[in-house]
């Protein structure tokens, strides 16, 4: 657009996930429905450039919405230069030991809110893991946006699973989240095979590899996109129940794979995905 005086602006819009298929999730009114995919469809198709956080998110955009492959920019979340490696100590973070008593165990590391998945995949991933390891324990940590941490607790003692979790339900201020992950042996990031868990693009999943915590996720969306199985991660296919849990089982036992792909991981997504190399893109969808 033409501001005068030689004052040329772009509207760019950034979009980090398919924001329709929100109506799916949450309790919106048909006309608000109507309204959010009008909105989302407009602001894409009448913007000058388009960022998007995930490969799924570029492909809709382009073949669902219409626009000029050329106006579109992958650009997905990136590591800073402030995210550090986990220490080599064990078990780290004082204050968090202090919350769980799972440290003292080999330790899963669920770190979510909940949407992104059915709480229902969770029991039955304790409950195979606990067959085949019972002296694991899980660390759920998170709050979910209508309680679905509160859902799971109870789901779990009913199922008699509730002594191989340990909840961590408080906020947890980024300053501490190294600590946390500290904690972990293994972090799972389980994703159903939705629209919105195919477009959405994870901070926490990046930060668990940058981080050097191995991860243990399913095959969905830019899950596939950062963690190169076997090589920096382990993905399975998307919800096989079975499957994951002997992923996570085989990491609890393996330290040396653990370690190996915890490396692999952080040099991968420091490398390819900076934002120092992905603001380049961003420079150019500006441009």
């Amino acid at each position: 657009m033409d501001g005068g005086a030689g004052d040329v602006r772009r509207l760019v819009v950034d979009a980090d996930d398919w924001e329709q298929a929100w109506n799916d999730l949450l309790p919106y009114s048909r006309v608000q429905q109507k309204f959010f995919a009008w909105q989302e469809r407009w602001g894409l198709s009448h913007a000058d450039a388009v960022t998007v956080a995930s490969r799924a998110l570029e492909e809709l955009v382009i073949s669902r919405v219409g626009v000029d492959p050329a106006r579109v920019f992958y650009v997905p979340n990136g590591v800073g230069p402030d995210v550090k490696p986990r220490t080599d100590q064990p078990f780290g973070g004082a204050l968090l030991l202090a919350l769980t008593t799972a440290a003292s165990s080999p330790t899963i590391l669920l770190f979510s809110r909940f949407a992104e998945y059915r709480l229902e995949r969770i029991v039955t991933l304790v409950r195979l893991v606990a067959a085949q390891m019972p002296q694991a324990r899980w660390l759920i940590v998170g709050r979910g946006f209508r309680g679905e941490e509160a859902t799971l607790r109870a789901s779990l003692a009913q199922a008699g699973l509730a002594r191989y979790a340990e909840f961590v339900s408080d906020w947890i201020p980024p300053e501490r989240i190294p600590a946390l992950l500290d904690l972990a042996d293994v972090a799972v990031y389980p994703y159903d095979d939705t629209l919105l868990n195919r477009t959405k693009c994870s901070v926490k999943l990046i930060d668990f590899l940058a981080a050097g915590l191995p991860v243990v996720a399913d095959a969905v969306g830019q899950n596939r996109e950062y963690i190169q199985d076997g090589v920096s991660g382990l993905l399975t296919p998307a919800e096989d129940d079975e499957a994951f849990a002997r992923a996570v089982v085989r990491l609890l036992q393996e330290p040396d794979s653990r370690q190996q792909l915890g490396r692999a991981a952080s040099e991968q997504v420091r490398e390819n995905y900076a934002w120092s190399r992905l603001i380049e893109t961003v420079e150019e969808a500006y441009g």
